[in-house]
């Protein structure tokens, strides 16, 4: 985790059009930026209520307004974290052609692009996923980002891109955990940022270890 003194100084984090609408107060805007920032570094568990106020700038009456308990606020941010995630998949998908390596790569490259606007969100999803995934809606449920991946990486099997040397759930393992991982090295400055930059070499490295 990262120190209170670094928390202090690291800006909140800049507003990504998924996790505040235009309708949202803006109490309610500071509240969710400063929380996901603190949950991130601290843990859920790790951040009271007023630490959060503290961070936007609000009291902590002005969070109870907006939110019951800090784990409707939690659960909050990961379904708005995680219904982005799943979009983006979603878009990449659908708008991209071509063999698969060419998809795949494009696929990469939306990840990078996304974590540019929000590391966070890939951290906060990935870390409370356990916790928070038997609160979501059915219908998410059926269509996760794990099934997501499958159905990439049968697409590429069936190309003779992807090995058949393994099995599917492995590989599925080596790229939503590779990706994973390297979100928390930029978030955490591991890997410098922008991490477009790495996009090309990062989706070069999983289409050797997959084929």
């Amino acid at each position: 985790m990262l120190t209170l003194a670094y928390l202090k100084e690291k800006p909140v984090t800049n507003a990504p059009s998924f996790l505040i609408e235009t309708r949202d107060p803006p109490a309610k805007k500071a509240i969710m930026l400063a929380a996901l920032d603190l949950f991130v570094a601290r843990g859920i568990e790790g951040t009271s209520i007023r630490d959060v106020a503290e961070k936007a700038g609000y009291s902590n009456p002005a969070l109870y307004k907006h939110f019951a308990s800090k784990e409707e606020l939690a659960f909050a941010l990961f379904e708005r974290c995680y219904g982005e995630m799943s979009a983006w998949l979603d878009r990449t998908l659908a708008d991209t052609e071509g063999p698969f390596p060419e998809r795949f790569e494009k696929l990469i490259a939306a990840y990078t692009g996304l974590l540019d606007k929000c590391p966070e969100a890939s951290i906060y999803v990935n870390e409370n996923l356990a916790a928070f995934w038997p609160k979501m809606p059915a219908a998410q449920k059926k269509r996760t980002l794990i099934t997501r991946y499958r159905e990439i990486l049968a697409a590429g099997r069936k190309e003779g891109a992807v090995t058949n040397g393994q099995e599917e759930e492995l590989l599925v393992v080596l790229v939503a955990g590779t990706l994973a991982q390297f979100s928390r090295m930029i978030y955490l400055g591991g890997l410098a940022r922008p991490a477009g930059k790495w996009a090309k070499p990062l989706s070069k490295l999983l289409l050797r270890s997959l084929s």
